[in-house]
């Protein structure tokens, strides 16, 4: 008798898979196999292969959106479940005063044009720019944020363009914002990163459970899970 551990591996791999049933609106569906280690923008993305379309979100049969940086395991989702995809639109971007635009394709590709210095051209990052989830514009530079919770930027480099600094921090962001000069990005732990001309800033670096961020032209709020808010940014955009 002959026992290879590669077949026991492979055989424990297929037990462990969970296939799971993403339709359209239109009546169209798919079966995705997953494994409960691998995450939901992972089963959203062989989903968007096999429908050969951008999928947005994914929705439960309740009606919840099911986060992309969730593991299967923790979504309780089960061999047969049902799931309802979103289709992507695509989404134009500028900042108020910006010179660029930025415009997000249907398939998370980026298209931009305007000063270049300020984010017109993305030459530098195109490779990166894969399945953008969300694209965040302050007046001179863009962030992008991934499926996979990644950071990408873009435009003139003091000002937000470059987050080689904070690129180790930039991880399981659900939400940018931007801000003049300046970025914001929550993550899904709750702490905020930020980068541009004013970064760091003491007071988003001692959040640590920020459930809401949002921005006006020269400041940032962030709302915590207690119902807290913390401002930082110029005093006169009542950053203070």
């Amino acid at each position: 008798l002959t026992f290879h551990f590669s077949d026991l591996a492979v055989s424990v791999a297929q037990a462990m898979s969970v296939a799971i049933e993403v339709s359209l609106l239109s009546g169209e569906s798919v079966q995705v196999e997953v494994e409960p280690t691998h995450r939901v923008h992972q089963l959203r993305q062989k989903a968007q292969t096999q429908l050969q379309l951008g999928i947005e979100s994914l929705l439960t049969a309740s009606g919840q959106t099911l986060c992309d940086l969730d593991c299967i395991a923790e979504t309780n989702l089960k061999d047969g479940d049902i799931l309802t995809a979103v289709c992507r639109r695509g989404q134009l971007i500028s900042g108020p005063e910006s010179l660029a635009f930025a415009y997000r394709r249907s398939d998370g590709s980026v298209l931009t044009w305007g000063n270049e210095a300020c984010g017109g051209s993305s030459k530098r990052v195109r490779d990166q720019l894969v399945d953008v989830e969300q694209i965040a514009a302050n007046n001179f530079a863009f962030a992008a944020r991934l499926s996979d919770g990644s950071v990408v930027t873009w435009g003139e480099a003091g000002k937000g363009g470059n987050s080689r600094h904070v690129r180790a921090e930039l991880t399981s962001v659900v939400h940018l914002e931007g801000s003049t000069a300046d970025f914001a990005a929550l993550r899904a732990d709750g702490r905020i990163v930020c980068w541009g001309s004013m970064a760091p800033d003491p007071v988003a670096e001692s959040l640590l459970d920020t459930k809401q961020l949002i921005a006006n032209s020269s400041a940032f709020a962030a709302l915590s899970k207690d119902g807290h808010v913390a401002c930082w940014g110029f005093w006169n955009s009542r950053g203070d």
